[in-house]
């Protein structure tokens, strides 16, 4: 009856790699062999936060809640998505960009 505990219910293991390692959920459930639903859930009862790492490309501000409408996605760039903050944030990166490749040509 020696039951061996699965890696992803360890709450010092998911605080390890979630904070210390800086690894994202789903590369988590990659090396947990887990689904991502399963990994949130036991992150969420382990009382931990998930939160989004994500900057500003133009101010460099943490960006909070929600990507919805701050996010340009180019597939001809490397990286495809940009994250922004603020719509404002978006425009002003879209116009300062456009202005570096009218002066490169």
């Amino acid at each position: 009856m020696d039951k061996e505990l699965e890696p992803y219910k360890c709450r010092a293991l998911l605080f390890c790699m979630y904070e210390l390692l800086e690894l994202s959920v789903t590369q988590i459930a990659k090396e947990s062999g887990a689904s991502y639903p399963t990994i949130t859930y036991w992150f969420r009862k382990s009382n931990g936060t998930i939160q989004n790492r994500k900057t500003c490309e133009t101010c460099g501000k943490l960006i909070k809640g929600r990507l919805k409408g701050c996010v340009l996605i180019n597939i001809f760039q490397n990286p495809i998505k940009h994250y922004f903050c603020s719509k404002t944030c978006k425009v002003n990166w879209i116009y300062r960009r456009q202005e570096r490749n009218l002066l490169n040509v």
